[in-house]
């Protein structure tokens, strides 16, 4: 998938919502034209805005993930973890030669950072040797 259909994907929520919350307000207007309560309105504009709300922090996430590490070619990125994985699998198994800090010390030179994906119920490792982000799925 490219950029461009990336940043298409993170914009349609909100065009959706722009468009609900237009005909939530003509609906609005045209009650109160005709004399009838407005309050089921207020309700639904409320709840689109705070969708908005979870639509923005969402895509501010996104583009602060991109600005941070870059957009990941794929098939880079699974490299990358295969050869990460193989030599954190060569320092895990050498449990006769290291200690377990020197192993823990190991890990910290491949890992940089994890952070959790609650929504996607996964995580996202960012690897020190190469600087490349990959994520995984579902730890359990």
């Amino acid at each position: 998938m490219c950029k461009s259909d990336e940043a298409r994907q993170r914009v349609r929520p909100a065009a959706k919502l722009d468009k609900r919350e237009r005909t939530t307000a003509r609906a609005q207007v045209e009650a109160m034209m005709r004399g009838r309560s407005t309050e089921v309105y207020d309700g639904l504009l409320a709840e689109i805005d705070k969708q908005r709300q979870a639509v923005k922090a969402r895509l501010m996430a996104a583009e602060t993930t991109e600005r941070t590490y870059g957009h990941t070619d794929p098939t880079a990125a699974a490299v990358t973890t295969q050869e990460a994985i193989a030599a954190l699998r060569k320092v895990l198994t050498a449990s006769d030669v290291l200690t377990t800090s020197e192993r823990r010390e190991a890990i910290a030179g491949f890992v940089k950072e994890l952070y959790p994906l609650n929504q996607e119920g996964g995580i996202r490792v960012h690897l020190r040797p190469t600087g490349e982000t990959v994520q995984f799925g579902v730890v359990k």
